[in-house]
């Protein structure tokens, strides 16, 4: 059965099943601008056991496409979260079946992986295909990662990392590099910076000021988004944005100036990061994670891939390459999903 669900339910449902911070409540609120962002629980019988954010938006030239009886589709990001892994099947099910009525033409769902679960990719792909989602050969958010088991003490974190990495680290210290998590007014500027730096010196894509303050007004009422930043002489140089659930820490923005290249700081950066999240400081919230996700690698092997080089570099902190399940698309109005992959050029 599904319903509607209210914020106060929904935040400690998706915090006790461990969902992806794409699939929170705070990350609806900041796609809320350009997306209708609809919640709702999954009940077996009398139990909660899932909550999901689904994402809708209308096709453009409503007046045209309306008179072909289609109105828009739905997206859902890293989702969903399960109360256990045995409830993938059912709540697809029940998803499958609630999203034909909402009248969309087809449905996206790029699904995270759950590391707690040795077979989730499997349990998943199963059940999205018992109910008829299709492979869609493409993908929003990314498919594959460089993940860092965390859980670990500092001895063996630092043992993990390869041995230039770890002489890059102290060639940063050696240049007076410190490291340090933004808070408060101004945070966001300061990132924005280093991320405008980046834009200009590659050809790296990012969005605007207004939205990475959008991410830091909505998620930071739960504690969900992090800023470190590295500093020389007190001019931030390079600096990353994350975001956490639980267990995870997702590093989802982030780079260098020229300068902080020059100082080696994105390797003592990434360090301090991972040593804090992992072993803890003085903000119980924000130790204790057992995986960092360094969001985004070129796939396996792909040495022509866009991503091949800043996997390289993501690759040398001791981490394991990790595939996410391709984006499954579930359509309802083969001409809506037709018409979706013509305008983006499939």
């Amino acid at each position: 059965m599904i319903k509607p669900i209210g914020e106060k339910q929904y935040k400690s449902a998706w915090r006790q099943f461990g969902g992806s911070p794409l699939q929170s409540w705070g990350w609806g609120e900041v796609k809320s601008y350009n997306w209708q962002v609809e919640r709702i629980g999954i009940w077996e019988d009398d139990e909660l056991v899932s909550v999901v954010s689904i994402h809708l938006r209308k096709f453009p030239l409503q007046r045209i496409v309306g008179l072909l009886g289609l109105s828009g589709f739905a997206y859902i990001p890293r989702g969903f979260p399960v109360k256990k892994a045995d409830h993938i099947h059912y709540a697809i099910e029940e998803l499958t079946a609630y999203l034909m009525g909402k009248g969309i033409a087809f449905a996206l769902i790029d699904p995270e992986k759950d590391l707690r679960v040795a077979d989730w990719n499997d349990k998943m792909k199963s059940a999205l295909e018992d109910s008829d989602w299709k492979a869609a050969g493409e993908t929003i958010q990314p498919n594959w990662t460089d993940v860092i088991r965390i859980d670990r003490s500092e001895e063996d974190l630092l043992q993990n990392i390869r041995s230039k990495w770890r002489r890059n680290i102290r060639k940063a210290e050696r240049h007076g590099v410190k490291v340090r998590e933004l808070e408060g007014k101004g945070s966001v500027d300061k990132f924005y910076k280093v991320i405008v730096s980046v834009k200009q010196s590659t050809s790296f894509k990012t969005h605007d000021l207004k939205y990475f303050q959008r991410i830091w007004d909505k998620m930071s009422e739960e504690d969900l988004v992090k800023i470190y930043a590295a500093e020389h002489k007190g001019v931030t140089i390079a600096a990353y944005l994350v975001l956490v659930n639980d267990y995870q820490a997702y590093e989802l923005y982030g780079g260098a100036t020229p300068k902080g290249r020059d100082v080696e700081a994105s390797y003592l950066l990434k360090w301090e990061i991972i040593k804090r999240l992992a072993i803890g400081d003085k903000r119980a919230a924000s130790g204790n994670k057992r995986f960092y996700d360094q969001w985004g690698a070129a796939p396996k092997g792909d040495q022509n891939h866009s991503l091949s080089g800043i996997s390289y570099f993501k690759s040398g902190f001791g981490g394991e390459h990790v595939e996410m399940l391709s984006q499954y698309v579930k359509v309802y109005r083969k001409l809506g999903y037709s018409v979706y992959k013509f305008t983006r050029g499939a």
